[in-house]
């Protein structure tokens, strides 16, 4: 906490050099970081998804061993329909604005 109180006069300081090195509009960037940066957010959206699948099927395979944790696995499956039904929309939005 003391550390905090020492070093934040020296940060914020320098705050607004660090928001204006920051800001989208004054370094633009070029069409292959944005592409690059759509794949990788859906390659973790994709492996992200099917960890939380596979997790789901491994506790729903072991229900009779684990009947506990069986509302886990169902929770997760609503949080994966729920996930890929947000996706969907989003994905319709921006192709029909932007296309």
């Amino acid at each position: 906490m003391v550390l905090l109180v020492i070093l934040l006069p020296f940060v914020l300081k320098d705050f607004n050099e660090f928001n204006e090195f920051f800001k989208k509009g004054k370094y633009g960037e070029d069409e292959r970081q944005t592409y690059i940066k759509e794949q990788s957010g859906y390659m973790t959206y994709g492996i992200t998804l099917a960890l939380t699948i596979y997790s789901a099927i491994a506790i729903i395979t072991l229900r009779n061993q684990y009947p506990e944790y069986q509302i886990i696995a169902y929770t997760l499956i609503v949080f994966i329909l729920i996930s890929f039904i947000i996706y969907g929309l989003a994905n319709f939005y921006y192709k029909r604005k932007y296309s």
